[in-house]
């Protein structure tokens, strides 16, 4: 008995590792979640620096079209070639921003993506969260059926023991009525009085584990209801 109270120990101190387990794997996930938002937020930072020099660059460019214009006034060939580039610049500005904004659909078609990706993942652990807590009962529920299989047996072993105990009790009555004809016989009856005595030593050893696998099976039950309030 001891032994097996033990491994219902051992048991029960695996599960609560486990548990710690599923919460460290969950920070885990979580940290990892945060460092990808921190990379997003940085290429964002990148983004828009890029943008700030591409605007600076065009300042630039418009700077140059005006000196260039004034450089027209003076020159009637050089405004035709100039208002030629400026043209070509215009179509290349359209360009750009043709790009821009397919760059941008293609970043938001991203986002919603990760988006249904996160939602999967979540939905995922959620499931296997039941399926452990699932797990757990149906485990609880063995070994309540193992402890009355237990209950049981030692229940019929003591009706053996006591019917036992009644037959050995009317042969020492029947003892003792021969004890006044035969000394021989109160010899045998004087050991069979020492094996009784040993018997009811062995019932009181019994009956003192009774106690403490009752004490036992209220553990068990108080800390079942704990389980299941955790649960709830």
């Amino acid at each position: 008995m001891q032994e097996e109270e033990e491994e219902e120990e051992e048991e029960e101190e695996e599960e609560e590792e486990e548990e710690e387990e599923e919460e460290e794997e969950e920070e885990e996930e979580e940290e990892e979640e945060e460092e990808e938002e921190e990379e997003e937020e940085e290429e964002e930072e990148e983004e828009e620096e890029e943008e700030e020099e591409e605007e600076e660059e065009e300042e630039e460019e418009e700077e140059e079209e005006e000196e260039e214009e004034e450089e027209e006034e003076e020159e009637e060939e050089e405004e035709e070639e100039e208002e030629e580039e400026e043209e070509e610049e215009e179509e290349e500005e359209e360009e750009e921003e043709e790009e821009e904004e397919e760059e941008e659909e293609e970043e938001e078609e991203e986002e919603e993506e990760e988006e249904e990706e996160e939602e999967e993942e979540e939905e995922e652990e959620e499931e296997e969260e039941e399926e452990e807590e699932e797990e757990e009962e149906e485990e609880e529920e063995e070994e309540e059926e193992e402890e009355e299989e237990e209950e049981e047996e030692e229940e019929e072993e003591e009706e053996e023991e006591e019917e036992e105990e009644e037959e050995e009790e009317e042969e020492e009555e029947e003892e003792e009525e021969e004890e006044e004809e035969e000394e021989e016989e109160e010899e045998e009856e004087e050991e069979e009085e020492e094996e009784e005595e040993e018997e009811e030593e062995e019932e009181e050893e019994e009956e003192e584990e009774e106690e403490e696998k009752e004490d036992e099976e209220e553990e068990e039950e108080n800390y079942i209801t704990l389980i299941s309030l955790d649960l709830k």
